[in-house]
């Protein structure tokens, strides 16, 4: 088969077959469409999150009541209790 003729029985189908050609048509652009702008989405979403933490995490300390990472001596085991 030569390329004319691939090109010819292309064509003829997509004249037969009219309207399932452009609803295929559509859910290709849909598809593509929906699939740029939910990338997009995310990708600004991203931005924009490490916008944020960058942000917020300089020059921050930040201190948690009631916690210790070391025993007091008060507390250590053998301690007599108050």
């Amino acid at each position: 088969m030569t390329a004319a003729s691939i090109c010819r029985e292309a064509a003829q189908a997509l004249r037969f077959n009219r309207q399932r050609s452009i609803l295929t048509t559509i859910s290709l652009a849909w598809g593509v469409a929906c699939f740029v702008i939910l990338n997009g989405y995310g990708d600004g979403f991203h931005r924009a999150l490490l916008k944020a933490f960058r942000s917020q995490g300089q020059d921050l300390v930040l201190v948690f009541g009631g916690r210790t990472s070391r025993r007091r001596a008060a507390n250590a085991p053998g301690a007599a209790s108050s």
